[in-house]
C-alpha cells in the first residue's frame, strides 16, 4: 500500500507540474509571442530595406523603392496580424481544413472538393499576367518571410500546429472565398423546393414576394447605354436577404457643398475577431493606395489612390442555379483524398469521388441539402467557379486607374462576384458600375446564356448628382433582362430620401448616414401597430409606446427592443399556420419584404388564421395578439422596469475569435462585445435573427470608409474589432468602441517614414 501511495503521489505530482507547465505554455502563447512591430528583421525575398509603420490604430504604412518590395512588406505585414485568419481562408476552400482542426471539418472539405475550388484557382493563375503574377510572387515571398521569422498567431498552440508556406494560388483561393460567399441565388431554389410540401405555386410567389413598387432602384431611365427593346422582364422572386450585402453611395461636388465628390462605402459580412478587412497604406511607385484589403491578398478592394476612389456591394442577382444533370452530359470523374487530424498526432484519410461537368460540380446529396428537389443527380451551375473570372486583374487595374472611364475598363473582365461598384475622381466625375457575367434568364426563368454587353449595367455623372444602392434591384423598369435575387428594399429607399433632399451632402453628413438607425419598415408598419386590436393592458401599453416612436433604432431605445419583440411575435402569427411548425422555423425571420406586402400593402388575406375555419381573423387582430406576446415575452426576459429594456443592452454586436472563444474556461476572454444599434431595415445595419433567444448580431458593417475626393487624406475608416487577429496585440479589439459610436479615423499619406506620425512604431525589412 505505501509503495502504491508513493507511485500515486509521484504521478500526481508529475500530472500537477504538466499541467502548471501546459498552462504556462499556453499563456505565454496567448499573452506573448505578439507581432514584431519595431525594431529590425533580416529577411530573404526583398531587394532592398522595406519599412512597415503603423500608426496609433494598428494601420500598416508601407515604404519601399519598388512596387514588389511594397507588396513584400504587405505580406509580411497581414501574416503577421492575420496568418491564421489567411491559412484557414485557404483551407476551406482547398478542402484542407480537417488537416488542422480534425473530422469535425470533414463535411466542409468534401463540399470544397466537389466545388472545385482548388481547379478553379489553378487555372486563374494560369492565366494572370506577368505583373499580376509577380505581385503574388512578391507578397507570398512576405508572408513566408514572416513565418520565416516567427509570426504565428494562439490558435496554432491550441491546434498544436503552425503555419504552412504560402503560394500564389492560395492569394487566388482568398479571393475566391469572397467570390463564393458574395454569388447567391440557389438559395432561393432550395426555398421554393422546401416550401412546395405545404404551398401552393401561387402562396409560394407570395411568400417569396418580388422588389416591391414602392422602392428604388440604383439606375434611372435613360442612364444605360442601350435602347430599351422589348418589355421589361419581372424582377422575379425574392427570398428575404441573408447574404452580405452592403451599402455604397456617391454624391457629386455640385450636392455634397464642397465642390467635390464624396463617397460613402460600408460592406456588411458577419462579424468575426478579427475582422474580414484589414486596412492599409501602400507607398507605391505610381503613388498611394489607402484603404482595405482581404487577409491573404496583396489588392485593395475599397479606398482610394491619388486621384480615385471606390467602393462596392454585393449585387444580389441570382447567379447561381440547381439544375438537373443533362441526359447524356460528359462527366469527369476524379477521387480526391481528405486527410484529417485526430488528438493532434494521429492521422486517417477517406477517399471522395468528384463529379463535374461542363456545366458545373455535381452535388453529393450526402453533404448538400437537396431535400424536396426531384430525384436524379443536380449540378450547381454558377459564375463564381468560371476560369476566365479575371478578378485578381480587374481589381488590381480598378486600384490604379486615373479616371472614371479607366476603372469602368478595368471591370471589363470581372465575371464574378456580382457587384455594384461607386466611384468618383477628383475631377468631379462619379459613376457606378455592376460588373459580372449575369444569367440572361428565359420566361420559364431557365439559364439560357449572359446578358449581352448592350445590357451592362454602368452610369457616370446623373443629372440627379447622385448614386446609392443597398442591394436593391438595380436596374430600371425598362430594362429588358429578367434580374431575380435576393433583393433589399429599404436601406435604399432610406439612403435615396436623404439624398434627395435639397442642401449639402458633405462628408459629415456621409457619416451620419452611415450611421442612421431609423427603420423603414416600422414606418411602413406604424399605421398597422394604430390599428391593432391587443387584449391585455400591457399590449395596449406596449401599443402606446410604438404608437408614439419615431422608429428610430436607437442604442438607448426602449421601443425599439419592444418592436423587435413584436416582429419575433408577428412573423410566426401571420404565416405559421401556412408553414407548419419545422417550415416556420426555418423561415422564422427576419422576413421584412413580406411583413410588409402583408400588412402594409395587398397580401392580407395571409392574416387569416387557416386552423380556425369558423373565423376570419384580420391583420389588426394578428398585431394585437403579438403586442400581447411581446409585452408578455418582454417582462418575463428583462424584467418589468422599462430601464432594463434598452436595445443596446439586447442588441450586442459579437465579435467572436473562430478557434478560441470555442475554449473552456477562457473562451470568452477573445470574444468582443459592444452596444449596437440599428437593425435589418436600418442604413446602419445589424441584422439579427427572430429565433434566437436575444436579438444580438454577428452580421453588420465591420468596416465603414467616407471619401472626399477634396482631400482624400481626410478619409475617414472603422474597421472593427481591430486590425490584429494576435489577442495579445493591443489592436485586437482597440476599433471596437470606436465603430460601435460610428468615429472614424484618418490613414494619411503626406509623410515620409523618417518623420512619422505620433505614436507609431517602425519595423525595418533588410535585405540578407
Amino acid at each position: 500500500m505505501r509503495i502504491f501511495l508513493r507511485i500515486f503521489g509521484l504521478v500526481a505530482a508529475v500530472g500537477i507540474a504538466l499541467a502548471v507547465l501546459g498552462v504556462a505554455w499556453l499563456t505565454a502563447q496567448f499573452q506573448g509571442n505578439g507581432p514584431k512591430i519595431s525594431g529590425n528583421v533580416t529577411v530573404s525575398g526583398a531587394s532592398a530595406p522595406v519599412r512597415i509603420v503603423r500608426d496609433e490604430h494598428g494601420v500598416p504604412h508601407i515604404f519601399a523603392a519598388t512596387q514588389a518590395d511594397v507588396y513584400f512588406g504587405l505580406g509580411f505585414a497581414q501574416a503577421q496580424d492575420r496568418i491564421f485568419q489567411m491559412d484557414l481562408t485557404r483551407r476551406l476552400m482547398q478542402g484542407r481544413l480537417s488537416e488542422l482542426v480534425g473530422p469535425r471539418a470533414k463535411e466542409l472539405d468534401a463540399r470544397a472538393r466537389i466545388l472545385g475550388w482548388s481547379r478553379t484557382a489553378d487555372a486563374q493563375l494560369k492565366a494572370l499576367p506577368p505583373e499580376l503574377r509577380a505581385t503574388l510572387d512578391a507578397y507570398s515571398a512576405g508572408v513566408n518571410a514572416a513565418i520565416a521569422a516567427g509570426a504565428t498567431s494562439p490558435e496554432y498552440a491550441v491546434l498544436l500546429s503552425r503555419p504552412k508556406a504560402w503560394r500564389p494560388e492560395d492569394s487566388l483561393a482568398a479571393a475566391l472565398a469572397m467570390t463564393d460567399q458574395l454569388t447567391g441565388g440557389d438559395d432561393i431554389e432550395r426555398a421554393q423546393h422546401g416550401l412546395a410540401a405545404r404551398l401552393s405555386p401561387e402562396k409560394i410567389a407570395e411568400f417569396l414576394t418580388g422588389y416591391p413598387s414602392w422602392a428604388p432602384r440604383t439606375y434611372r431611365t435613360g442612364e444605360l447605354p442601350f435602347e430599351r427593346e422589348k418589355p421589361a422582364a419581372p424582377s422575379g422572386a425574392t427570398l428575404e436577404n441573408q447574404r452580405p450585402g452592403s451599402n455604397t453611395w456617391v454624391v457629386s461636388g455640385a450636392r455634397s457643398g464642397t465642390g467635390k465628390p464624396v463617397l460613402a462605402n460600408d460592406p456588411h459580412l458577419p462579424l468575426g475577431a478579427p475582422g474580414p478587412f484589414y486596412l492599409v497604406h501602400l507607398d507605391l511607385p505610381d503613388g498611394p493606395q489607402v484603404g482595405a484589403t482581404l487577409p491573404g491578398a496583396p489588392f485593395v478592394v475599397i479606398g482610394h489612390n491619388a486621384v480615385l476612389a471606390w467602393g462596392t456591394t454585393t449585387h444580389q442577382i441570382d447567379a447561381a442555379d440547381i439544375l438537373p444533370v443533362p441526359s447524356g452530359a460528359a462527366v469527369q470523374k476524379r477521387s480526391e483524398t481528405i486527410r484529417m487530424r485526430s488528438w493532434g498526432v494521429f492521422w486517417r484519410a477517406f477517399t471522395l469521388e468528384t463529379q463535374w461537368t461542363q456545366d458545373g460540380p455535381i452535388l453529393d446529396p450526402v453533404y448538400f441539402e437537396l431535400k424536396g428537389f426531384p430525384a436524379g443527380p443536380k449540378l450547381l451551375r454558377t459564375i463564381a467557379d468560371d476560369a476566365d473570372n479575371r478578378l485578381a486583374e480587374s481589381v488590381f487595374a480598378m486600384s490604379k486607374a486615373r479616371s472614371v472611364d479607366e476603372f469602368f475598363a478595368a471591370t471589363r473582365g470581372w465575371v464574378a462576384p456580382p457587384q455594384t461598384l461607386s466611384v468618383a475622381s477628383v475631377s468631379g466625375d462619379i459613376g457606378m458600375i455592376s460588373p459580372g457575367r449575369f444569367p440572361l434568364r428565359g420566361a420559364d426563368g431557365q439559364w439560357n446564356g449572359a446578358i449581352p454587353a448592350q445590357g451592362r449595367l454602368e452610369g457616370k455623372n446623373p443629372v440627379e448628382g447622385w448614386f446609392a444602392t443597398a442591394n436593391n434591384l438595380m436596374p430600371p423598369s425598362q430594362y429588358p433582362f429578367a434580374t431575380p435575387g435576393s433583393h433589399d428594399a429599404f436601406r435604399v429607399a432610406r439612403i435615396s430620401e436623404v439624398l434627395a433632399k435639397d442642401g449639402a451632402h458633405a462628408p459629415d453628413h456621409a457619416r451620419a448616414l452611415q450611421g442612421d438607425e431609423f427603420s423603414v419598415l416600422a414606418q411602413r408598419l406604424h399605421p398597422l401597430i394604430s390599428a391593432a386590436l391587443p387584449q391585455t393592458d400591457s399590449g395596449r401599453a406596449a401599443q402606446t409606446q410604438l404608437i408614439n416612436w419615431d422608429g428610430v433604432m436607437r442604442q438607448d431605445s426602449v421601443e425599439a427592443t419592444l418592436y423587435s419583440y413584436w416582429l419575433r411575435a408577428l412573423g410566426p402569427s401571420l404565416y405559421g399556420d401556412e408553414l407548419g411548425p419545422e417550415l416556420t422555423r426555418t423561415f422564422s425571420g427576419p422576413r421584412n419584404a413580406f411583413l410588409d406586402r402583408a400588412l402594409a400593402e395587398d397580401l392580407g388575406k395571409w392574416c387569416d388564421d387557416i386552423s380556425t375555419a369558423q373565423s376570419v381573423e384580420t391583420c389588426p387582430e394578428i398585431a394585437g395578439r403579438a403586442l400581447d406576446a411581446a409585452a408578455a415575452s418582454l417582462a418575463k426576459a428583462r424584467g418589468p422596469d422599462p430601464v432594463n429594456w434598452k436595445w443596446g443592452d439586447v442588441h450586442a454586436a459579437v465579435f467572436a475569435n473562430r478557434i478560441l472563444s470555442g475554449l473552456p474556461v477562457i473562451g470568452k476572454r477573445f470574444t468582443i462585445r459592444v452596444p449596437k444599434g440599428g437593425d435589418g431595415t436600418s442604413v446602419n445595419v445589424a441584422r439579427n435573427f427572430y429565433d434566437a433567444e436575444g436579438f444580438e448580431t454577428t452580421h453588420a458593417a465591420g468596416m465603414r470608409m467616407v471619401a472626399d475626393l477634396g482631400d482624400l487624406n481626410a478619409t475617414l475608416f472603422q474597421n472593427a474589432p481591430g486590425q490584429s487577429g494576435h489577442p495579445a496585440s493591443k489592436h485586437y479589439r482597440d476599433l471596437a468602441l470606436l465603430w460601435s459610436a460610428n468615429t472614424g479615423f484618418e490613414i494619411r499619406s503626406d509623410w515620409r517614414p523618417d518623420a512619422p506620425p505620433a505614436g507609431a512604431s517602425i519595423l525595418v525589412l533588410t535585405p540578407r
